[in-house]
């Protein structure tokens, strides 16, 4: 079996390397970085896909939107500490398996392999009952829900300081561009200032 581990942390590669070393026999591992190269030629011979969401040069949902656009079918875990309740669904419709937080147990991650390895979907209990509620119309919506994935990945990059010029550099888009983004965040979410972004930030952990 060979599994990519795609844009993660040289420590988060090497605690899951070694967890499914003991979970599944005759593992190979590959290391992907996104924007280093054409990564979906050496991604479409392997059997999973594990990605964290937050990536240096895109967004991590728009990559698993290219991976299906390249009719790469592999199951994908998105394995990563942004909240579950902001992200978990939309990588789901973005085209992803399962969604796993990182703070998981050790057992979870297991199942939540295994589960996706047999391309069923993966989400934990509080994610599966939240969608479920959504579906019978008895779940209320949050601000940031508001947010489309672009608006809400310029929302990332602003609560973590990164100024408007830069987070137009990261994302190959032109100030103009991101000011508008900008402006309909603060809007939508009712920021008066960059201050109210950050709190927002800090005590809803996103």
């Amino acid at each position: 079996m060979k599994i990519a581990l795609v844009d993660h942390s040289p420590f988060i590669n090497y605690a899951l390397t070694n967890l499914l070393t003991e979970s599944f026999s005759s593992v190979a591992f590959i290391d992907c970085h996104t924007g280093e190269g054409d990564v979906f030629d050496e991604l479409r011979e392997c059997d999973l896909i594990i990605m964290e969401l937050i990536f240096r040069s895109c967004s991590g949902l728009e990559f698993i939107k290219s991976l299906r656009d390249h009719e790469i079918d592999i199951p994908i875990l998105v394995f990563t500490m942004q909240n579950e309740e902001h992200f978990a669904e939309r990588s789901l419709k973005a085209g992803a398996t399962g969604y796993l937080m990182m703070s998981s147990a050790i057992e979870e991650i297991g199942y939540a392999l295994k589960t996706v390895l047999n391309r069923r979907c993966y989400v934990s209990r509080n994610i599966a009952e939240k969608m479920a509620d959504r579906l019978h119309g008895t779940g209320g919506n949050m601000p940031i829900e508001r947010l489309s994935d672009r608006e809400l990945q310029v929302l990332l990059l602003l609560a973590s300081g990164i100024s408007n010029s830069d987070i137009a550099q990261n994302l190959c888009l032109s100030p103009k561009t991101v000011s508008t983004y900008k402006s309909r965040i603060m809007e939508k979410m009712d920021f008066h200032n960059d201050k109210e972004i950050l709190l927002y930030f800090l005590n809803q952990k996103v």
